[in-house]
């Protein structure tokens, strides 16, 4: 029994040391116990069990506490159950310690003002908004925009873009004289600590939009095209703010997005994006010919493209099928050619020329060399 409760003894101590190496002020244990014999090999299987199990329920306290109090308890719990063909073992440890307030962490917020719509030509003025009592504020403009991100604000003073156009006061930011390129989100960052101490950040989003009205959008239309094809017309505009919505007309009557649900167009095969401005026939028929224009609109107004005509040309499968035979009728009539005048001989073969020598019936030399015909210059 003595090797028991030593064994015992040994296991509250560990469920202590844990408290006191996660610096936990013990604020009391209980610990029962009943044992028949204890061997090493069972008794330090129990004692690491014990500590995992006492880690784990570490991590979640029980009693929470105030958020202000600078301590939580910590109740732990450990049950520990052996056996063996010769032993039986139980033990139940109760431990009830205290933790430190964990380490203040860093707290964020991100708050979004509704957003801004002005004119060309306005002011706009955004909000920074931060407690008054931050100690050394360091405060950062930022502008983001589909096209461009850039800084306005950093290190106490303006970026070169923005001075001249911009005044930063504590709590804004003021952007005079916008213009179409100004449309974007302005983000205000604040980063410093609260009364207490504690590190916090702040974000302020703001998203402005330049009201602009659409100039004559161009209509990218081809002039030509086979049936059976596929053919995309384009709308083109760049200048609206905030961007337009978009319109198709042939021979000036509106194309509604469904083409089924219209007896003009229910025998068509096209589709028709308003955000984009596309307008697709997949395939072409002879009744897709006409003249063709789109209207760019938004909130300030809209503007008409001038009108293209598309022309629809049926495709002559008969011509097609004649080119296709007289084609390979005149590389059949090239291939006989050539084998007929490989085999007369006009191509591909040498005629056998024999060269017959004959020696002369005298010879010559100086001494019996005799004039036998005579010439005139």
């Amino acid at each position: 029994m003595a090797a028991e409760r030593r064994a015992d003894g040994q296991l509250l101590g560990a469920l202590l040391l844990l408290a006191a190496g996660e610096h936990l002020p013990v604020l009391f244990a209980i610990q029962a116990f009943y044992c028949v014999q204890v061997s090493t090999v069972l008794f330090s299987i129990r004692v690491f069990y014990c500590v995992q199990v006492s880690s784990y329920l570490s991590d979640y306290p029980i009693f929470t506490g105030h958020p202000s109090s600078p301590q939580r308890p910590i109740l732990v719990v450990c049950c520990a159950v052996s056996y063996s063909s010769e032993n039986l073992y139980c033990m139940l440890s109760v431990v009830l310690a205290a933790s430190s307030a964990p380490p203040a962490r860093s707290r964020t917020y991100v708050l979004s003002a509704p957003p801004i719509s002005l004119k060309e030509g306005e002011a706009a003025e955004f909000k920074c908004s931060y407690p008054n009592t931050f100690v050394n504020p360091r405060i950062e403009w930022k502008f983001a925009s589909e096209t461009n991100s850039a800084l306005i604000y950093y290190d106490n003073e303006l970026t070169a873009s923005y001075k001249g156009r911009v005044d930063v006061f504590p709590t804004g930011l003021r952007l005079n004289s916008v213009t179409r390129k100004d449309s974007g989100e302005y983000a205000c960052e604040v980063t410093g600590k609260d009364g207490a101490g504690n590190p916090d950040y702040r974000v302020d989003k703001t998203e402005l939009v330049v009201l602009v009205p659409p100039s004559v959008p161009v209509a990218q239309v081809p002039l030509s095209v086979s049936t059976g094809s596929a053919a995309t017309l384009f709308c083109m505009e760049n200048d609206a703010s905030p961007r337009p919505t978009f319109v198709w007309y042939k021979n000036d009557v509106l194309m509604p997005e469904n083409p089924k649900g219209s007896p003009t167009f229910q025998n068509s095969s096209y589709t028709l994006d308003p955000k984009t401005g596309q307008l697709r026939f997949d395939p072409v028929t002879q009744m897709d010919a006409g003249d063709f224009s789109c209207e760019a609109s938004n909130s300030q107004g809209k503007q008409k493209s001038a009108a293209i005509r598309m022309e629809i040309k049926d495709v002559n499968v008969g011509g097609i099928v004649a080119a296709v035979i007289i084609s390979l009728l005149l590389l059949g009539l090239i291939a006989f050619a050539v084998w007929f005048a490989y085999h007369r001989g006009y191509i591909g073969k040498k005629a056998n020329k024999k060269v017959i020598y004959s020696q002369p019936s005298e010879t010559r030399s100086d001494k019996n060399f005799q004039q036998t015909s005579s010439f005139l210059v």
